[in-house]
């Protein structure tokens, strides 16, 4: 159930995130345009740096970390109803539930 759902989380988040990439290699040609809205990077440094974190982000390496975890790592366990609940009181919607995970 996990991986069909950072499978799909992945396809769905894929154009924002190759939009990201595109604007970020861009960035030293669009650096004055109203559409980049991006983090300046310091220096040619910061821009290689950041370059390699959108490649990761394309690529969905976070994906698949997350999914070989859940295999390997057998204690991890996805949050009770109640425990979702409790965690509402204080974080309401602003977090995506079905993907926290908790080690036993």
């Amino acid at each position: 159930m996990m991986m069909l759902y950072k499978i799909r989380f992945y396809l769905v988040s894929l154009p924002k995130r190759l939009k990201r990439l595109v604007l970020h290699i861009a960035f030293p040609l669009l650096k004055n345009s109203r559409h980049v809205n991006a983090i300046k990077p310091i220096g040619i440094r910061g821009w290689t740096y950041n370059l390699f974190f959108y490649l990761l982000d394309v690529s969905g390496i976070p994906e698949l970390l997350e999914v070989l975890s859940s295999i390997f790592l057998w204690r991890i366990r996805p949050l009770t109803d109640d425990e979702i609940s409790l965690s509402k009181t204080i974080f309401g919607d602003n977090i995506d539930y079905r993907v926290v995970t908790i080690d036993r």
